[in-house]
């Protein structure tokens, strides 16, 4: 399928090479021009207040940055404090400290009290010996993890501020000299949009309503960590038909368990009633709203793809992946010249 008559090798390999080097930052880059189409829309009333194009692009990507990234770390801490209570609540078990006790205690001598002079000293000096390279193995994949998230986080606000001072401008030249033709670049770049607005707010939207509902009712019946649950709440609302019941269904069964019959049965009535009303409800509308060609069932399986291809990043790339390669068979079935038809019998 050809494109653009005027497309040659070398160009496809520019643009191929460009793609590798920027391959490292895709997932930042997709958000960022995502997050820059969305809120485009408010540069006007920015530029009027700041009287300058770039200055507006500044201060509304510092205010994009600060209500996606708030709200992210805002949960990280919760779940890190969660995760401290749970390292603390395990220490704290006869069992974890018959485990530690084991880790420095040579052979089978059990450390009693503190043995004769510096026992205790030198299985220290063996184990550090013996997990001091792993240890070392496992901060530096940490070390490396932190470093490229802070890359990909500020490849992501560069991105949305260039989106916003001169996207438009960057098109055009890409229309100009880009290997694709305006009409293919067009019908793309509105697919890529089409995804982008259909994954946050047809698919992550009513999941983020069904998380905000589910963790006020865990807070108000007295469900410990309800932030995090009202989290898995949305990643559970992505699943067709089940959603969000693999979250406060087997909440309610741990609170009937605990003797907590009212409010395990209180749970249920609100989990149908409430929660499962509000994915009935909100997830038609806003899916009118995303206007995403594509079924819910593609949606559902292509993340699934992805996540499984690629990793947590692939829950974006599979539905972007195939939602562009729909439009490109679209494109090119509209290129296909019409097939003849049989001439008419004659009587």
């Amino acid at each position: 399928m050809r494109f653009t008559q005027h497309s040659s090798a070398a160009t496809w390999l520019a643009v191929a090479l460009v793609a590798l080097a920027l391959l490292p930052f895709w997932p930042a880059l997709v958000l960022a021009l995502w997050t820059g189409a969305a809120v485009r829309h408010w540069m006007r009333p920015f530029r009027r207040l700041t009287g300058e194009r770039h200055r507006a692009a500044a201060v509304l990507t510092v205010l994009t940055v600060l209500l996606l990234v708030g709200p992210l770390v805002a949960l990280g801490l919760v779940v890190a404090n969660d995760a401290q209570l749970l390292i603390t609540k395990a220490f704290a078990s006869s069992e974890a400290q018959s485990i530690l006790r084991g880790l420095v205690s040579p052979g089978d001598q059990a450390v009693a009290g503190g043995a004769a002079g510096g026992g205790n000293e030198l299985s220290i000096v063996e184990l550090v010996r013996t997990h001091g390279g792993r240890a070392w193995i496992v901060l530096s994949s940490v070390s490396s993890a932190a470093a490229v998230i802070l890359l990909n986080v500020l490849a992501f606000i560069l991105t949305t501020y260039v989106v916003l001072a001169d996207g438009a401008s960057l098109y055009a030249w890409c229309e100009r000299h880009g290997p694709l033709q305006p009409r293919v670049l067009s019908r793309l770049g509105g697919a890529f949009l089409e995804t982008g607005r259909g994954i946050i707010i047809g698919v992550l939207g009513a999941g983020l309503i069904q998380g905000a509902a589910a963790g006020i009712i865990f807070f108000f019946l007295d469900v410990p960590r309800p932030i995090v649950l009202g989290f898995l709440t949305v990643v559970g609302s992505i699943i067709p038909s089940v959603g969000s019941a693999l979250v406060w269904a087997p909440v309610a069964a741990g609170l009937a368990i605990a003797g907590r019959t009212t409010s395990a049965i209180i749970l249920v009535a609100l989990g149908v009633g409430v929660i499962g009303t509000i994915d009935n409800v909100f997830r038609p509308l806003l899916s009118r709203r995303a206007r995403l060609a594509l079924p819910g069932f593609m949606v559902f399986l292509s993340m699934l793809g992805g996540i499984l291809l690629i990793g947590t990043w692939g829950f974006i790339a599979g539905p972007l992946a195939v939602r562009l390669a729909k439009e490109m068979m679209l494109i090119a079935s509209e290129d296909e010249p019409a097939p003849a038809l049989p001439p008419e019998p004659s009587i």
